[in-house]
């Protein structure tokens, strides 16, 4: 187990240093797997995921990292965590739409985000609250 946990220490390195942009997308995707399949946890796994879609900046792959957070944010049953999965969706959607804003899927993706995700602050909400 020593040498994974330096693999991993050294993978996170790199994906923190001032490595090029291959190496850090690199150093994310063995991250993201090695959280996905050997750990099996979720959160650091799609954590990894986002940042190489952040970095790399595609449409595709940060649709789907979008999708990833919130297709999980209703399985999450602490509140806090659920806010953060909800808030990175939105932010993986919105980035998507910037490159794309006629992709329908992040449309989608970002309505349900705000929706399941307990997110947004629309004034409709408060003027039902109230009333009016």
């Amino acid at each position: 187990m020593p040498a994974g946990a330096a693999r991993l220490a050294a993978l996170e390195a790199t994906s923190k240093s001032g490595a090029d942009r291959e190496q850090k997308l690199h150093a994310f995707h063995q991250l993201s797997q090695y959280w996905k399949d050997s750990v099996k946890a979720f959160i650091p796994y799609a954590w990894y995921i986002a940042e190489g879609a952040r970095l790399e900046n595609s449409e595709k792959n940060l649709n789907f990292a979008g999708h990833l957070f919130l297709n999980n944010l209703q399985n999450v049953e602490n509140g806090e965590m659920a806010k953060w999965m909800a808030l990175q969706a939105k932010d993986l959607f919105e980035r998507s739409l910037k490159l794309n804003p006629d992709n329908d899927s992040a449309k989608v993706g970002l309505g349900s985000t705000y929706m399941f995700g307990g997110i947004s602050n629309a004034p409709w909400k408060e003027s039902r609250k109230s009333g009016k």
